[in-house]
């Protein structure tokens, strides 16, 4: 006689299955078929919704992300800022001002992305209500950060914009503890 949940194979006199806990089919008779075990659960295994079981990953990679991208936005933002590249204009070359301000404005725009991506991994880990939509802002913040942010983005894309994944992160923002 087998479990009808999971195959383990029964006593002949057993109530309960001693691997899952499913009490005993009625019927004393052969294996359930393949697909009925390749259908059940492993011992001991809960089902994790999709959301639930990257969350953590995901959280941890948007704070690495983040703060990796923090010395790049703040070498081209600061320097540019401080220094204004004078030099070139004693060169001779006139767009020097132009070049800087270019620069500047990419150093704000990975400052404030990375900003973003690292209060996004702190809100997934949290499971605060609001972090599931700063993530997929995030996420498509760094879509153009060639080849981790994009990497990153589609990941948190394809996670947190499934079937279930708001109603799935409505239940986990719920059930989450409040900080003390």
């Amino acid at each position: 006689m087998f479990c009808n949940r999971c195959g383990q194979q029964l006593e002949p006199n057993a109530a309960f299955c001693p691997q899952c806990g499913q009490p005993a089919p009625a019927e004393r008779g052969a294996a359930p078929p393949p697909a009925a075990r390749a259908a059940a659960p492993a011992a001991g295994v809960t089902s994790l919704g999709r959301v639930r079981r990257h969350l953590s990953a995901m959280g941890v990679l948007l704070l690495i992300l983040g703060i990796l991208r923090l010395p790049a936005g703040l070498i081209l933002f600061g320097v540019m800022q401080v220094h204004n590249m004078p030099w070139m204009h004693y060169m001779g070359m006139p767009w020097a001002g132009l070049a800087g301000a270019f620069l500047s404005g990419i150093g704000l725009w990975i400052l404030a992305s990375a900003a973003l991506a690292i209060v996004a991994g702190v809100g997934l880990l949290q499971r605060a209500a609001w972090a599931r939509m700063t993530a997929i802002v995030a996420a498509i913040v760094l879509l153009p950060d060639l080849p981790f942010g994009t990497a990153l983005g589609i990941y948190v894309l394809v996670i947190l914009l499934g079937d279930a994944a708001e109603s799935e992160w409505a239940g986990l923002s719920a059930a989450r503890v409040p900080a003390r």
